[in-house]
This record gives C-alpha cells, structure tokens and sequence, in this order.
C-alpha cells in the first residue's frame, strides 16, 4: 500500500546539506532554454541517472518551490535519479525533499526513495487531497556504506509524473543500536557500567536487608536475655517457697 512520508513533518531541517545541487539550480538553464526541457543528465550534476533514457528539468510549467528549477520525475517515460555521497556508517540520516505533480495524466502520482542498505520507501501525491501544493517528504536510514547512493525515482507510467525539488540530506549523529547501546562516532560503543551487587554483601543480600537481620538476631537476643530473667525469677521465688515452708515447718516443731 502507498503510503505519505511523514508529511507532518517540518519542511527544513538542521544541519549542512551533504548533497550538491540538491535543488537542480546549478546547470539546468545551461542546458534548458525553454519552460521545460528533457535532456541528458548533465543538466542536474551531480547527480546521474540510474534507469531511464533521459531527465526532464522545468522552469515555468509550475513555480518551483526552491529557486527557477524542478524535476518532473517522468520524462516521456519514468526515470530514476540517484548521487552517491560519502557517509559514515552507522550514523543516522533524515533525507527530505518537496514533492508536487505535474498535473496531466492520473490524478495520483507515485514514486520512491531509497538509500544503499535501506528499505526502500514509497511516497505520493494525489491531485484532489494536495490540488497542486508542494508538500514535505521525509527519509530516514542509518548508513550501511561509506559510499551510499541515494535514489528517488517515479513509478507512474506515462509523461507526466511526481515533480520533486529542494533535496537534502543530513547527518544526524550517532544511531541507536537495538542492544540499547549508544553508538559513538569512530563505531565505538559506550555504555553505562551499572554494579548490581553495589550495596550487597557476599550472599547477595541488600546492606539494608542485613541491617534487618542483625536487628532480628538483637531482638532476639534481648528475647532470650528476658526469658533467662524470667527464669531465674522463678527461682528466686521457688527458693522463697521453700524457705518459707521450713519456717512453718519449724514453728510445728516448736
């Protein structure tokens, strides 16, 4: 199922643009003399065409969201654009674009974007919910290569396809591993040492729970120490008893 890309996300985001040309202003008047031209992908450079005969760059059809230029993703067929850019592994990236439709043809254009080592995500825009607005496209992988291609392609038959414009990629620091783990840059990874048995003695009992024991053994104890008193009063008063009948005992004799 097609599905938007975080489009409740902010349209920019923080950090150097680590690709060039991200918004196709470079040589796309240097090879495109009318409102629209398709033509080889030495008008878009860096980036290079992955599949597909040729680019398509236009000027006037729509107003580009970010300067003169943008792409219509379906030249007289659909095609696929891609820049290879060095990352570090490891890392996390948020990759976004602005997305709006050349507005012949289906109503609901599609399209995908991907990076090397990375699902693959599919975005659309559909001319009765968006009715010719640019909206926010977002992307976000962690780096499997050092050399990563990032690719953003129309999957929409025909000549006019999903338009894109304003492309950027950031860096976004260290990544998350699934252990819990902080990844540090260097591909290092940092963790808090936790001592369990802080506060526990040999048998792995709680200092507080010790407290407790001996306390019991001192109750305990003064249990024991007031029995014995009981004790020896019993005595005491088994020894009166007996002295106390010798004394009658003697007064009969007498």
């Amino acid at each position: 199922m097609l599905t938007t890309l975080a489009l409740a996300i902010a349209t920019t985001v923080s950090g150097a643009n680590l690709l060039k040309n991200g918004d196709f202003e470079d040589h796309a008047a240097q090879h495109c003399k009318d409102s629209w031209c398709i033509v080889s992908d030495s008008a878009i450079a860096p980036w290079q065409l992955v599949s597909g005969p040729a680019v398509e760059v236009d000027n006037t059809p729509w107003k580009a969201y970010s300067g003169d230029w943008s792409m219509d993703l379906c030249g007289d067929v659909p095609y696929t654009i891609g820049q290879t850019v060095a990352l570090t592994p490891g890392d996390a990236y948020t990759l976004t674009f602005m997305l709006n439709e050349n507005y012949c043809g289906t109503y609901n254009k599609t399209g995908f974007v991907s990076a090397t080592g990375s699902p693959q995500q599919v975005f659309f825009h559909n001319s009765a919910q968006f009715a010719g607005k640019w909206i926010p496209v977002t992307y976000q992988f962690v780096a499997t290569d050092a050399n990563t291609q990032i690719q953003i392609g129309s999957t929409t038959a025909g000549s006019c396809g999903p338009v894109i414009d304003n492309v950027i990629l950031v860096d976004n620091g260290v990544a998350i591993a699934n252990n819990g783990q902080q990844k540090a840059k260097g591909g290092k990874c940092t963790s808090k040492k936790v001592n369990v048995n802080k506060g526990k003695d040999k048998d792995g009992k709680d200092d507080k729970d010790k407290d407790d024991d001996d306390k019991d053994k001192d109750d305990k104890g003064k249990d024991k120490d007031d029995k014995g008193k009981d004790k020896d009063d019993k005595g005491k008063d088994s020894d009166d008893k007996d002295n106390g009948k010798g004394k009658h005992d003697d007064d009969d004799d007498n």
